[in-house]
Parts: structure tokens; C-alpha cells; sequence
């Protein structure tokens, strides 16, 4: 028997399929403009991220990434899912700050994988990734295996010894690096959306 799910354990029989997004197309000629509109979308912030705490779990970076935004309000976009004012239940507000993103942060939560990581893909964002099992070793029919084409990986473990910054690691991508790795998002929009049986 083979077994279909968001995310997987490490049997054989069992694979990853992306979590829904909130861009939901009737056509194919939607998908199309949609990826017209986030691939020359202007990007005010350098990285975002939503989230809140998670002082239970000891090995979340979480924490470190929060106070990392607080201090680079400049070039960091941070909704805050604690906040009274929260908007990360919105999906127009949520879908909007990716656009406006250049790399989205997506370190392990309850699970490791987000059902954000889909959405900020949607909008064109490029993932951050500080565990494998987060994409590369779960969604193998969906992304490339050069996962650098696409994405950024710090290990987590770097972040909590303070042997890396975020803001200098990337930071350090040249714009031509960047653009070629949004083309290879916008790519993977058709394969992670879930669409009817038969576009229009």
C-alpha cells in the first residue's frame, strides 16, 4: 500500500504532498498570470517571517529568529502570531508580505514542515530552510534536487551556537543569484498548487 500525506515518516511506502495553498485557479491561463505577477514583483524585505514562540520546544530556533527581525525591522518583515493585531490567519495580508519578500524563513515547528513554506513558494518567495527534512528529504516528486537552485540552507544548529547571521548570510547572494533562484520558484508554482482534475 502506498500512502500519500503533508509529511511523512521514513517508511518507504509513504510521500509527501504539498499542504494547500491559498491560491486556488480554475485555469491554467490563472496560473500563468499569477507567475507573471510574482516574478517581477518589487521585494521591499530582504527575509520575513511568522511565527510565534515556542518556549516549550528546546530546540527551537524560533526565539532567535523573532529577536533577529525585532532588531532589522529595516530589512526583516515579522507578523507576529501572538500579537492581539495578529494577521497570520489572514491569507490576503499573509500572501501579501511574501510577495514582498525576498527569502522566507521556514525553521521546523511542531513538525518540520510548514504549510507557510507552499504559500511563500505561491507568492514567489525564496524558502530558507534550517532542516533537511523540512523539503529536501520529504517532497521528492516536487522539487529539484539541486535544492540550492531554489532555495537556502542554514543549519539550525548554527543559528542557535550564534556562528551564523541571517542577515549577512543572505545578504551575501549577488541580485543575478537571486533572480535566477525566483525563476525556479515561480517553476514550482504549477506543482504545488492543488487545482481540479482537468484545467479549463
Amino acid at each position: 500500500m502506498t500512502m500519500l500525506s503533508t509529511e511523512t515518516s521514513s517508511y518507504c511506502n509513504e510521500f509527501s504532498v504539498p499542504y494547500p495553498t491559498y491560491f486556488r485557479p480554475s485555469t491554467y491561463i490563472d496560473v500563468i498570470h499569477w507567475q507573471k505577477q510574482v516574478r517581477s514583483r518589487k521585494r521591499r524585505y530582504l527575509f520575513y517571517f511568522a511565527s510565534a514562540p515556542h518556549p516549550t520546544m528546546n530546540d527551537s530556533i524560533r526565539i532567535q529568529i523573532i529577536n533577529k527581525c525585532l532588531t532589522s525591522k529595516n530589512i526583516c518583515k515579522l507578523l507576529d502570531c501572538n500579537s492581539s493585531a495578529n494577521k497570520c490567519g489572514t491569507p490576503v495580508q499573509v500572501i501579501k508580505v511574501f510577495r514582498n519578500s525576498v527569502f522566507c524563513l521556514h525553521p521546523p515547528g511542531d513538525s518540520y514542515t510548514r504549510c507557510s513554506m507552499f504559500n511563500s513558494i505561491l507568492a514567489g518567495c525564496i524558502p530558507v530552510f534550517f532542516h533537511p527534512y523540512s523539503a529536501y528529504a520529504q517532497y521528492i516528486w516536487y522539487f529539484p534536487k539541486n535544492y540550492t537552485s531554489y532555495s537556502v540552507y542554514i543549519p539550525a544548529n548554527d543559528i542557535k551556537h550564534g556562528s551564523v547571521s541571517i542577515n549577512e548570510s543572505l545578504s551575501r547572494f549577488p541580485e543575478d543569484r537571486v533572480v535566477a533562484m525566483r525563476k525556479e520558484v515561480v517553476k514550482l508554482i504549477p506543482k504545488v498548487i492543488w487545482r481540479p482534475q482537468v484545467w479549463n
